[in-house]
């Protein structure tokens, strides 16, 4: 794994969640950053207080609600404008875990040996999630 990789993610810090849109997949999304780093990410998993909000696996479920389940709005009304405490990536999974400074986390997971996640950073670099396991 490339250090200049990891250093690009460290320098995430103090950058704020811009936007977040809906990607091509089901729930997947498309972040983007202050500082210009773009996330695109198929499975993911919001945690605010410590516990488990929304992932993209409840995007159109309705479990018993009134109404479907539009994860990604939810994804965007808990990141917008949030500012980025800390970006890591679980070496052994190559998972990205990005926590907020208010108590709120993005899991982005990898689940395959293909590409679930690509961040491009500001200096044109980009890395995938089956280049990190």
């Amino acid at each position: 794994m490339a250090t200049s990789f990891l250093k690009n993610l460290a320098a995430l810090e103090n950058s704020t969640v811009s936007s977040v849109d809906r990607g091509d997949g089901d729930a997947s999304v498309i972040l983007k950053f202050s500082d210009n780093t773009l996330l695109q990410a198929t499975y993911w998993r919001a945690i605010q207080a410590n516990r488990q909000c929304v992932s993209s696996f409840d995007d159109g479920q309705q479990y018993g609600l009134e109404t479907l389940i539009n994860a990604v709005s939810q994804l965007r009304q808990m990141l917008t404008g949030k500012s980025v405490k800390m970006a890591t990536l679980d070496g052994r999974t190559g998972d990205l875990d990005i926590e907020f400074s208010d108590d709120t986390a993005l899991q982005v997971l990898n689940f395959t040996g293909y590409e679930v996640w690509e961040i491009t950073f500001p200096d044109g670099s980009r890395e995938f999630s089956n280049r990190n396991r």
